[in-house]
């Protein structure tokens, strides 16, 4: 290492948001106590590197490499920081640097303010108590925003981001209230979504009307990267995705509701964030674009289908088949039958494990269903008053049970709610100083048995209102008035079959050993209570 004076410097300074914007911590000040330094002891200064705005957790600063990239190109031998703080607050990686790349390359540190001088061999013997202790701030630091932080999520206290989720805006408190030219475009997607079945049809029916992708409507109006995108071709605007409608459908923001805290750190020193599966969720929080029945069909639809080639009115079973051997849900194959130059269809699993890898033709399978549905229809239609009567009986008798577990259920959350307030407001006074750690502790503890013990019992009543319906009386009401001006061909249409069953599993079992001669068996669960109509026609007869 060089002992002389002829030292080419090379100045960093460094401030980040933890550090506030306090004049002693201001780059300014950095700089100017440092070239103050400098010139009493009459050294050449090569270059001012600032990083501004970065944290000292972390080296991936541009200003910091850039400053490397100068030491490996031999252009600064003597590097000086107001303290050794500024370099890093990063015991381990601030040490390296010190302790062996400045070395290593022949580079002499000094930190003013901390009287460090890797010259001096006295002031390094403090410096890894120093540098330990920097750390120990910036994660003391840390820990307070993040106090402070998450009893604002816990809050449901609302954020300001660059813009609001597409159908949205802020009003002047940053809360979400619908967009009038937005909004419509969302309600519109749900709809054509549950027309068509696919993401990809909808996107295209989009294109072709001419309405703008959220991209664009975030350029426009909240300026978002709005040179970039209004500089792209005009197609561009209008380029919706399958993707795009995806992520549309299931956003349940949608429905009112409103989650903080949904990603979280990975730790103090690393800044990248990952999904937090125990984000807050307030539900109702804001007006709703799209009422629940409309959003849960839209999402089942989306949880019965996969992407494919074949249009919605051929596949009128999908999402409802399934292999009875190993559960996976049946795919729909489109054949060509080259002597007779024809299409035909199959539901076949394609689980490469399963033995038996049960599959039917479209045509026998409608052929069976038509006939079913058939024999039902008419049961129904000659029995509907007695039936009607039935269901309207069963629905009342469910409405007050369901509307006695529902009551039960809000007050539940209601107390958990409540519970989080308190947890919050502990967290607030803990991060102000106002709270000792023993009480903060024995409250939080306390708090979260209680919430546990609210928690359990709501979850046992979801599962109790579930219990309380093994059918949708509502529906069934719904599909048995449908069957009384239904056309029979109308039976195996898509939206009417999504309605009237719940799952089909296919079971084939070969002849002999033939693969062309088979028995099929067909078990259908019905959304409409098929054993009870049965009874009550026995009944009444």
């Amino acid at each position: 290492m060089k002992k002389d004076n002829n030292y080419r410097v090379g100045i960093y300074c460094r401030l980040s948001q933890e550090d506030g914007k306090e004049e002693s911590q201001s780059i300014k000040t950095q700089k100017d106590v440092i070239l103050d330094y400098v010139t009493k002891e009459g050294w050449h200064v090569v270059d001012i590197y600032a990083d501004d705005g970065y944290t000292g957790t972390s080296f991936n600063r541009p200003e910091f490499y850039r400053m490397l990239k100068d030491i490996e190109m031999q252009k600064i031998n003597l590097v000086i920081t107001k303290d050794l703080s500024r370099l890093g607050r990063n015991y381990i990686y601030a040490g390296y640097y010190i302790e062996d790349y400045f070395p290593a390359h022949n580079v002499r540190y000094i930190a003013i303010n901390d009287a460090f001088d890797s010259m001096d061999e006295d002031s390094c013997d403090f410096m890894p108590l120093k540098n330990f202790i920097n750390e120990w701030y910036a994660k003391d630091i840390s820990k307070k925003i993040r106090f402070t932080l998450d009893g604002k999520a816990k809050n449901g206290e609302p954020r300001n981001t660059v813009f609001p989720i597409f159908g949205y805006a802020y009003n002047e408190r940053f809360e979400r209230v619908p967009d009038p030219e937005t909004a419509e475009i969302v309600r519109l997607i749900y709809r054509k979504y549950i027309e068509y079945a696919s993401s990809s049809r909808v996107a295209k029916y989009l294109q072709g009307e001419g309405i703008y992708i959220p991209r664009f409507y975030n350029a426009v109006k909240y300026g978002y990267n709005k040179a970039k995108i209004l500089s792209m071709p005009k197609e561009t605007h209008t380029a919706w995705t399958s993707g795009m409608i995806r992520d549309i459908i299931v956003k349940d923001a949608y429905l009112g509701t409103y989650k903080t805290a949904q990603t979280k750190g990975i730790s103090f020193k690393n800044k990248k964030r990952k999904k937090n599966d125990d984000c807050y969720v307030f539900e109702h929080r804001y007006e709703a674009l799209i009422d629940k029945e409309t959003w849960e069909t839209a999402n089942e639809i989306m949880r019965k289908t996969r992407s494919g080639t074949v249009l919605v009115e051929d596949n009128n079973f999908k999402g409802l088949l399934f292999c009875q051997d190993c559960g996976r849900l049946l795919r729909l194959e489109r054949r060509k039958n080259v002597k007779k130059n024809t299409y035909d269809y199959r539901y076949y699993c394609n689980n490469k494990e399963c033995r038996q890898s049960n599959s039917i033709s479209k045509k026998a399978l409608e052929e069976i269903i038509l006939k079913e549905l058939e024999h039902i229809r008419v049961a129904i239609l000659s029995n509907k008053t007695v039936l009607m009567q039935y269901l309207n009986r069963s629905q009342r008798k469910l409405g007050n049970k369901v509307e006695y577990i529902e009551s039960a259920m809000q007050k539940s959350k209601e107390m958990t709610l409540k519970i989080d307030q308190k947890i919050a407001l502990i967290i607030e006074k803990k991060s102000e100083g106002m709270l000792p750690d023993s009480t903060f502790y024995h409250l939080m503890q306390n708090y979260k048995k209680e919430k546990q013990v609210f928690d359990e019992e709501f979850v046992k009543l979801r599962a109790l209102k579930i219990d309380s319906s093994p059918y949708n009386v509502k529906s069934a009401i719904d599909v048995i008035k449908q069957l009384k001006t239904i056309d029979l061909t109308a039976l195996l249409r898509y939206d009417f079959l999504q309605k009237a069953i719940k799952s089909i599993h296919i079971k084939s079992e070969y002849i002999n050993g033939s693969i062309h001669n088979r028995n099929m068996k067909l078990n259908v669960q019905y959304n409409i209570p098929i054993k009870t109509i049965k009874s009550v026609i026995i009944n009444e007869e």
